[in-house]
């Protein structure tokens, strides 16, 4: 269990390391975090900081994090397969926005910029109807846009630098 201090002197305990980030991501909460109490999955492995970096870095050593991704690839398959539904996603993605740049660059009217959608309407519909209901959940509204940007600000900069040395 992860106890979060805020300043207003209140606590809240956390059991689940996800919930907890996407709690912390909201600017409103952490502006007001002020501190994290953690007990590890080891006897006497604690954590106490007023930093949430720190705290995040702190949990993923104490194999919080490792725990988390044991239970996805349990529950939604290991990483080669996720990799495989992502590049999908990425694929269809591109796909459907080259066909949408390409219509909407040739388009001179109202009509025609309608038309331009019309081959993905339905299944945007239909997926995001499907998010709003909750019956799909996507992973960054768990972790949070701020969390997703600032991953994806962090590792493409990293590659970057790497690629460029």
């Amino acid at each position: 269990m992860i106890t979060v201090n805020f300043k207003n002197g209140s606590k809240q305990h956390y059991t689940n390391l996800v919930q907890l980030c996407t709690i912390l991501s909201d600017p409103d909460i952490a502006d007001e975090f002020d501190g994290a109490h953690f007990v590890g999955v080891e006897k006497g492995y604690v954590i106490n900081t007023h930093d949430q970096n720190e705290l995040i870095t702190r949990l993923e050593q104490a194999g919080a994090v490792k725990k988390i991704r044991e239970k996805i690839s349990e529950n939604a398959g290991d990483s080669d397969s996720l990799l495989g539904t992502t590049a999908d996603g990425v694929q269809l993605l591109l796909y459907a926005f080259s066909q949408l740049t390409v219509a909407l660059n040739s388009a001179s009217t109202l009509a025609e910029v309608r038309a331009a959608s019309a081959p993905h309407i339905d299944m945007a519909n239909r997926f995001l109807t499907k998010c709003e209901s909750g019956e799909v959940k996507l992973t960054f509204m768990a972790k949070g846009v701020d969390n997703v940007v600032s991953d994806i600000e962090q590792r493409a900069t990293a590659v970057s630098k790497v690629l460029s040395a």
